[in-house]
């Protein structure tokens, strides 16, 4: 069920009277004329400074570096309480590091902008605003004009009972355009982080994170997009939450909204469904990664089945929802736009379309893999590796969300991040395989020297030269771009023998197994090896194929006769090897 709609009737009445007498309408951001005024650390120099430039017609303002300039009362109640003079001209606010805030139990939001006024804010933390008693919401801005938004931390701000519209952080009904910047632990009705109701220009969000913002009532936990078009372009959306009954944790869209280069983690939502997105207009996805999010149904996404409303998805994974609901849902389909994973069934992918379902896309978890914002990065064995034709527009000449140029191999890959591919480690072998546990030279052992199937493998004192329980080599895995066997060197008689998982369920002992690469077994002996990282960044770490497993001393054990077995990524120095 879709929220009453009189509140609708109540926004678009609000905005076209707030629009009377706007000469032209939105007006477009200018630079203000000579050099930025500089503002004393003290709030009566921010509002006296507020006031000239507003006077002025437009004016440069740059704070006190580091300072915290508090708020304790408003100044105005245009649009509701005001702690700053409303923006009637040209104001730009360069912030150096200072944090504006509202100190105290008066509740007022901190900027307001009128129709012919327009804001750029820089280098600047918006904190605990609060759009109540009345007020339409935007809990640190209201902008009925142009706002700009770069570098700038949004926090703790909040609209809880705004009078018709919301917007936690922002409620923007002029040009918006953001960059650079972060939300977090702003709340509101709908739009815990941004409000976006123009229809004049479209708002552009990019390069930005919003994490742990709410929507209480009715959806979006970080954004919402009521009237015209929301672009959200290289932007994470991690841990936001619409609560109760309300939909889309992440994104909830009543108009257009396009999606490109982003990712979505760990994002739920209420019974409206839609852990990540929920929509009810016109959505597009393309190029994104959307994984581990949960709502009672579209976990992932949700598209509304009412007449007219639209999803296409793209070059992007839908994947590991939870929460009780399905990655995809709503009984009108999601259109299959291409090049999609779907780790179930749900969301309708075709193999036609060069889309797959029921496929593990194997993601790493959401981390700083480069760029402004964090993503989920694919192992090197990744079905969504290379799977999108050059042909395919957006591949060739485009860049992934962290910026990093598409394709880096002979196509490029599904979802918001590319894999970088480092030349293969050499075939190199025979030689020894040795542990960074500790500071003896351990080395990978074939126990007993026994050349039988399932035998243990282990630690041991190596040898001067390596007798053949000791020898290994890496040897490519037929088709697999940097995949691997990790293989014996013997001539015993039976082999070859390869490093062999125990069990591709969970952590278990490593074994010796017959090499069998491209049967149905091959997957517990497949491995790609990863330069160091992490705490060690020592050696190599080898990776099992599928099964985000890796090649670990169990406890840091450094006596003969230790057990070798696979466990998760630790980055710790028993999971360093040489290589062969």
């Amino acid at each position: 069920m879709r929220r009453t709609t009189g509140s609708y009737t109540f926004r678009i009445a609000a905005v076209a009277a707030a629009a009377i007498g706007a000469a032209g309408g939105v007006v477009a951001m200018s630079g203000a004329a000579g050099a930025a005024v500089t503002v004393p650390c003290s709030v009566s120099s921010l509002i006296s400074a507020i006031k000239a430039a507003n006077g002025a017609g437009s004016g440069s303002l740059s704070l006190a570096s580091g300072c915290t300039y508090s708020l304790t009362k408003a100044d105005n109640t245009t649009d509701g309480p005001n702690g700053l003079p409303a923006i009637t001209g040209s104001v730009s606010i360069a912030g150096d590091g200072a944090t504006i805030t509202r100190s105290g139990s008066a509740a007022f939001r901190l900027f307001e902008v009128q129709p012919q006024g327009s804001l750029s804010l820089s280098g600047l933390t918006l904190s605990d605003g609060l759009a109540d008693n009345g007020a339409q919401g935007g809990g640190a801005v209201f902008a009925l004009g142009a706002l700009s938004v770069t570098s700038t931390t949004f926090s703790g701000n909040s609209a809880p009972s705004a009078t018709g519209t919301s917007g936690g952080a922002i409620n923007s009904s002029g040009s918006l355009s953001v960059s650079f910047s972060t939300f977090t632990g702003n709340s509101g009705q709908e739009g815990g982080g941004i409000f976006n109701q123009s229809t004049g220009a479209a708002a552009t969000i990019t390069d930005s994170t919003f994490s742990g913002n709410t929507a209480t009532t009715y959806g979006g936990g970080a954004i919402v997009g009521v009237q015209g078009t929301t672009n959200v372009a290289r932007d994470t959306f991690a841990g936001n939450h619409a609560t109760g009954t309300a939909g889309g944790g992440a994104i909830d869209n009543d108009a257009t909204v396009k999606v490109t280069d982003s990712t979505f983690n760990g994002n739920t939502a209420g019974t409206n469904g839609g852990g990540a997105i929920q929509n009810f207009g016109t959505a597009t996805i393309t190029w994104s990664t959307i994984s581990g999010n949960g709502a009672p149904f579209g976990a992932d996404l949700h598209n509304d089945p009412a007449p007219g409303n639209s999803m296409t998805v793209a070059e992007t994974i839908v994947a590991n929802g939870g929460g009780g609901g399905s990655n995809c849902s709503g009984s009108a389909a999601v259109i299959d736009g291409g090049y999609n994973i779907d780790s179930g069934t749900s969301c309708g992918f075709s193999a036609a379309h060069g889309s797959k379902s029921d496929t593990d896309p194997d993601l790493g978890p959401l981390a700083d893999n480069g760029g402004p914002t964090q993503t989920m990065a694919l192992a090197a064995d990744s079905p969504a590796v290379n799977a999108v034709p050059v042909t395919v527009p957006g591949c060739s000449g485009g860049t992934d969300q962290r910026g990093v140029s598409r394709p880096q191999g002979p196509a490029c890959d599904i979802g918001a991040y590319e894999l970088v591919m480092h030349a293969p480690p050499p075939t190199i072998g025979p030689g020894l395989v040795s542990s960074f546990a500790d500071y003896s030279r351990s080395c990978l052992d074939n126990s007993d020297f026994r050349w039988t199937p399932g035998n243990r493998l282990q630690l041991w004192a190596c040898g001067a030269a390596g007798g053949a329980d000791q020898r290994l080599e890496l040897v490519p895995v037929a088709g697999r771009s940097g995949v691997y066997e990790l293989r014996f060197a013997t001539g015993a008689s039976g082999g070859p023998f390869c490093v062999t998982q125990a069990n591709i369920s969970g952590a278990g002992p490593l074994v010796l197994g017959v090499c069998n690469a491209g049967t149905p077994g091959a997957r517990r002996q497949m491995l790609t090896p990863i330069p160091g990282a992490g705490n060690c960044r020592c050696g190599v770490y080898y990776r099992f194929t599928g099964t985000g497993l890796y090649m670990d001393d169990w406890a840091y054990n450094t006596r003969n006769g230790a057990t070798v077995g696979t466990y998760r990524f630790d980055g710790g120095r028993n999971q360093g090897w040489s290589q062969p």
